[in-house]
């Protein structure tokens, strides 16, 4: 956190700033270098607390890029620089499974084929909501259910969608083929819906994605 105050007093403006400061204190126009010393640091203490308020008021970081690297990185300064009190990773390769611990600030990893896998095991059926992981001391959990023919959200893209309160779609399973969810994304009958809600809204979100009524 101090290494992102500290950014505020060495980016290019600042650093312009300290210059022009310093030639005129050189020069012998004292208010002048104090003025632009004031600049800086009311600039600095400004954008720092703006975005500290931004972050702090976050209760949950979902990483869910389709690049293990980024969401590695953002894990790690979600969790060690900013406090972020959750963070969700997904995995897209197995192989770098190993990484995604509490040393790189994640709470919790989620590996789609491993997801998958537990679909097929338990056999769902088309419409009904599955929850697959739920956080230890939390209502917040990670839930599957795939589209039938006669949901209430087919054919609308999801900026069309009315979703419950702390609810986020994660990911879109179709032919087998994932999909990084878009504003555009439109929905097709037996699509499979990974979410993230809270367990509380699941009926609203069952009855929106999956059978109505």
């Amino acid at each position: 956190m101090w290494k992102k105050l500290a950014t505020q007093f060495t980016h290019l403006l600042a650093i312009l700033l300290w210059i022009a400061g310093i030639l005129a204190i050189l020069s012998h126009n004292l208010a002048l270098g104090i003025a632009c010393f004031i600049v800086i640091i009311v600039n600095a203490a400004f954008s720092f607390w703006q975005e500290l308020t931004e972050v702090l008021d976050t209760d949950l970081v979902v990483a869910v890029t389709g690049d293990d690297e980024d969401n590695l990185v953002v894990s790690y300064l979600s969790k060690f620089e900013y406090d972020a009190p959750q963070v969700i990773a997904r995995v897209n390769n197995p192989v770098n499974r190993w990484l995604f611990t509490k040393a790189w600030g994640i709470d919790v990893e989620v590996s789609t084929p491993d997801i998958i896998a537990k679909i097929i095991e338990e056999e769902t059926t088309l419409g009904e909501v599955v929850t697959v992981m739920k956080l230890q001391a939390s209502d917040i959990g990670l839930v599957e259910i795939t589209l039938p023919s006669d949901a209430a959200a087919l054919g609308k893209s999801l900026s069309e969608l009315t979703l419950p309160p702390d609810t986020l779609i994660v990911t879109v399973v179709r032919e087998d083929a994932l999909m990084i969810p878009r504003a555009d994304t439109v929905l097709q009958p037996k699509d499979r819906i990974l979410a993230i809600t809270d367990v509380r809204h699941q009926g609203t979100l069952e009855g929106l994605l999956g059978n109505p009524g």
